[in-house]
């Protein structure tokens, strides 16, 4: 049976991306650019582009899980996909979702795996598909890196639409819903305009964040598991994920994903002695 799909995307100056990601998303019934206080062109360049604009200003334009939540009470159509401004669909799977619409779920499903990620509830409440997770392959300057722990990585994109799915997460927001997963490897291309500044902006963002979320779940960890966490996280992503096979990128990249492991269990081991836990 042929699927209608909403599509969504964040935006908060945008305009020398999010021309591509919309464009690459022209297959959608409806694309909706959720906002946050942009000073550029990014919502004029939507609007031109075809896109419902929701402008969401003050504190609330810059809480990404609010704006999300929000995009997704504005999707009218039984499936949801969501990209980010910097993201472009790839041809492949531009092909498999014109499929997914105009052949219906079995057909798509017939080209997806089973997938092996943790399910946000635990465990699925209905064998259901309600979730396509889709490979994203990664870029660093325009150049693609294939290793490190970040990779393969598979997102969360393409879900069923019913009362009672949401987002949640504070550093990492995600999708909650009820039935299984299935995993689709015709990726997702990303294309992060960042340099490395802007990336140490996002690790001590997303850190500060994770520190939140584990001192408010109660964890507590000594001093010298705050160090050997960060260590622990470059010798897996250099030496067991194969960083170095991505060259000096692949160097950069562990180093910085050891740094951010370090830096939240930094910020909860301050966290847990400011609150007498330790």
């Amino acid at each position: 049976m042929p699927s209608k799909i909403s599509t969504f995307l964040i935006s908060r100056n945008e305009e020398k991306v999010i021309a591509n990601a919309i464009k690459s998303c022209f297959w959608s019934d409806e694309i909706i650019v959720v906002d946050g206080g942009s000073t550029d062109n990014t919502v004029k360049l939507s609007r031109e582009l075809g896109a419902k604009v929701i402008e969401v200003t003050g504190p609330q334009g810059r809480n990404l899980l609010e704006c999300r939540n929000i995009a997704l009470k504005n999707c009218q159509y039984p499936w949801i996909f969501f990209i980010d401004a910097d993201e472009v669909c790839s041809s492949e799977l531009i092909t498999w979702i014109q499929k997914f619409k105009n052949e219906g779920e079995e057909a798509a499903l017939k080209e997806t795996i089973a997938s092996v990620s943790q399910h946000p509830l635990g465990k699925a409440k209905t064998n259901r598909i309600d979730m396509y997770e889709i490979r994203r392959l990664e870029h660093f300057k325009g150049r693609l890196y294939r290793y490190g722990a970040g990779n393969p990585s598979h997102q969360w994109r393409l879900f069923r639409n019913y009362d009672g799915v949401h987002f949640t997460g504070l550093a990492h927001e995600y999708p909650v819903f009820d039935g299984e997963i299935a995993r689709l490897e015709k990726p997702i291309l990303h294309y992060p305009i960042v340099g490395l500044n802007g990336m140490m902006f996002k690790i001590n963002r997303a850190s500060t964040f994770d520190a939140e979320e584990f001192f408010q779940a109660g964890r507590v960890h000594s001093a010298p598991y705050m160090f050997f966490s960060g260590l622990a996280q470059f010798l897996k992503s250099y030496f067991r994920k194969q960083g170095f096979r991505d060259g000096l990128l692949g160097f950069i990249l562990s180093v910085l994903d050891g740094s951010y492991f370090f830096l939240r269990q930094a910020k909860l081991y301050q966290k847990n002695k400011e609150a007498k836990r330790i």
